[in-house]
Parts: structure tokens; C-alpha cells; sequence
């Protein structure tokens, strides 16, 4: 079956190639030239082209379950809690960073959305706020790493953040039960049904893998030839 369908596809593209190079025009702002691209392309031998067969890779539970695991993370919400905040919490806050007393570039944001834990800041920023709660203002009196590569001038300096912490939130992953399948647009009414599914796709997706591997293996023997 599949020297079949490398012969069809084969067969399609060398047709439609020698089609579109026996008779072209090129345009120029001056002139039209007619050219017949046969008088500088020889054509190679093409058939009886064979591949040595790809076997699909086999899709293993793990793959499943990773599959799986990756949609249920691209569908994480964010959910306002009335608690103080934890690592792994996301915090909007509003900033001013001070080094002797000034503001600097950079230094400063309103609504700023931070992942506790994330290491977006210098180090102790994120730490300070483990524990502030929606209203909270926290004073942080940090020193610039040396060097900080972000900002050569400010490197080993102290520095003073005010911050200002305006709502907390913690992740919400959708839980894997017949409810979250039965709400994707697919019509699935259990897990198991959707586990079956999602293997079929992989499946399908490693045939294909398999297929393209050996179409590029079968065209690239064409092209040298």
C-alpha cells in the first residue's frame, strides 16, 4: 500500500512539474521571455523508486497521559482566593523600586500579574510577598545580584521595593472526569472515551510521521538521480 501511494504521489509531482517547466514566461518590467525549461532539466530516473518501510512509533499509555496532561494545562483558569498568598499563587500587584532614594527605569508597574515562584524577579522579591494578603503593602530591602545582566548600573546595589498587593489567585487545572470530557466540543460522554480517542490521534499522527519519513526518504532518491 504504501509503494502505492509513493508511486501516485511521486507520479503527481514529477507530472505536474515537467507540466509547469515545459512551457513558462517570465515577466520583466521591459520584456516577456518564453523558455522552455526541458532545454536545461533532465529528468532522472524515477521509477521503480523503493524506501525501506517506517514503522509508525507505538503510542504508549505515557504518551496518552501526556497528551492529556498538556490539554488540561492549556485550559488552566485563575481563580481570586481571599487568603494570604503561597508559592505558586499569582499576585497583581503595583511596584516602585528606589536605589538611593530615586526611582530608576524600569523600576516601577501597575496591575502587574506575578507567579509566586516563577524567579521573574531579583531574588527575595517573590519571596517577600509569601504570605501578603489582597490590601497588603510590603516594604522589600533587596540588593541587585552582581553583575545584573539586565541592567549593568545597577548591579550589587541596594535597593528598596514598596508593593502594593491587589488580588491573589490560585491555578485551577480542570480535573479529568466525565463532566470536563462531555464539555469539549468532541462528543464524548466518558474518560475512557476520550482516552480512546486521544490514542487514535496519536496513531493517526504517527502513521502519518511514518508516511511523510518515507515520501521524503523515496523524493530525495529522485532528486539525486
Amino acid at each position: 500500500m504504501y509503494k502505492k501511494i509513493l508511486a501516485l504521489a511521486l507520479a503527481f509531482a514529477l507530472v505536474f512539474s515537467m507540466s509547469a517547466c515545459s512551457s513558462s514566461k517570465v515577466e520583466t518590467s521591459e520584456k516577456q521571455y518564453d523558455y522552455d525549461l526541458s532545454e536545461y532539466v533532465t529528468v532522472g530516473e524515477y521509477k521503480g523508486i523503493e524506501v525501506e518501510r517506517v514503522d509508525p512509533e507505538e503510542v504508549t499509555d505515557e504518551d496518552v497521559q501526556s497528551e492529556i496532561t498538556s490539554e488540561l494545562e492549556s485550559k488552566i483558569s485563575w481563580d481570586e482566593v481571599d487568603r494570604p498568598a503561597e508559592n505558586g499563587d499569582r499576585v497583581n500587584i503595583d511596584y516602585e523600586g528606589k536605589v538611593d532614594g530615586k526611582p530608576f527605569d524600569g523600576g516601577n508597574a501597575e496591575g502587574y500579574d506575578l507567579t509566586l515562584g516563577d524567579g521573574a524577579f531579583i531574588e527575595g522579591f517573590e519571596e517577600g510577598l509569601v504570605g501578603a494578603s489582597k490590601g497588603d503593602t510590603k516594604v522589600l530591602n533587596l540588593t541587585f545580584p552582581d553583575p545584573y545582566v539586565n541592567n549593568e548600573e545597577l548591579s550589587g546595589k541596594a535597593v528598596v521595593f514598596t508593593v502594593k498587593v491587589n488580588s491573589v489567585s490560585e491555578e485551577n487545572v480542570p480535573e479529568l472526569n466525565d463532566e470536563y470530557v462531555k464539555s469539549l466540543k468532541e462528543d464524548y460522554k466518558t474518560v475512557e472515551e476520550y482516552k480512546k480517542a486521544v490514542r487514535e490521534d496519536l496513531e493517526e499522527q504517527a502513521e502519518e510521521s511514518a508516511r511523510q519519513a518515507m515520501m521524503s526518504t523515496a523524493w530525495q532518491k529522485v532528486m539525486d538521480n
